[in-house]
């Protein structure tokens, strides 16, 4: 089957995975049907070479339902993968092929391709996602704001992972004798206050690359109170400058959704016609 990655949620310690990076984006069944769903756990951080995708990425590989012990919803799939004794991962998967903006002559045409993809899962608002989600007919859905209110910062009630988690890291770290930089927690949550189909909403956001940027500011020696505005100035860039669409997941074991990744295309992309470039 193939699959192309949207969303990448930023990791978290796992008892039986090391790692869990969940990542979402279109199943292509072997009938040519498509659907949204779910794929982890990734140990993303330890794969090698090529198998460390960028979003926007085709992937061909063994994908199959996680089990109902170990998940219920029906739109959450796992690779076949083999621990190697470093700590790396083999997964059964390649990558065929990635749309990627770097380098790329004319990139709002490779943001057009992304959207052309994307654009027949896109729901008009939260309530057609939560009406197909009560329905039993999936727990992800991707939608266009009316508008984003706010961006704002909460502190998490713990600075560290769980006494649980770091003995985890620890773990980890003793046995294997590859592994990439620790894991750091980000002792911050990101929310976006948007408008959907006229009500409003609050939600998380899981992105993994708002917290890279965190982090990456934070190696570099930036202070804390510079690192959260330059995280805020690209949060409301990307709400105000973008076209900004909105990937939604479901939490599991709970109803809550929470935003897993953020689809940010350049305004105007929808202008683009085959062999026209438009520059805004």
């Amino acid at each position: 089957m193939n699959y192309f990655c949207i969303a990448k949620t930023y990791p978290v310690p796992s008892n039986k995975y090391i790692e869990s990076t969940c990542t979402a984006g279109i199943l292509e069944e072997p009938d040519g049907r498509r659907r949204l769903v779910r794929v982890y756990p990734m140990p993303f951080r330890y794969l090698e070479g090529e198998q460390q995708f960028p979003k926007y990425s085709w992937l061909e590989g063994f994908f199959r339902k996680r089990p109902r012990d170990r998940d219920v919803r029906e739109d959450s799939y796992e690779i076949k993968r083999v621990q190697n004794k470093d700590c790396t991962w083999d997964l059964e998967f390649r990558v065929k092929e990635t749309l990627s903006i770097k380098g790329a002559s004319e990139p709002l045409l490779v943001w057009k391709r992304r959207m052309d993809i994307i654009q027949e899962f896109i729901s008009a608002d939260v309530d057609e996602v939560m009406e197909r989600y009560n329905r039993g007919q999936g727990t992800l859905g991707i939608i266009k704001p009316d508008s984003v209110i706010d961006f704002y910062i909460e502190k998490e009630e713990n600075e560290d992972w769980t006494s649980r988690q770091l003995i985890v890291l620890k773990q980890l770290y003793l046995f294997c004798s590859k592994t990439p930089k620790p894991l750091e927690k980000v002792p911050f949550r990101f929310k976006y206050k948007f408008k959907s189909g006229g009500k409003t909403y609050s939600k998380t956001i899981n992105d993994w690359e708002l917290y890279a940027l965190y982090l990456n500011l934070k190696w570099k020696g930036d202070y804390q109170e510079a690192i959260l505005k330059k995280v805020k100035d690209k949060a409301e860039e990307l709400a105000t400058k973008k076209d900004l669409h909105l990937f939604l997941g479901n939490v599991h074991h709970t109803n809550s959704f929470i935003i897993v990744g953020l689809i940010y295309p350049p305004k105007g992309w929808q202008d683009l016609r085959e062999n026209k470039t438009l520059f805004t």
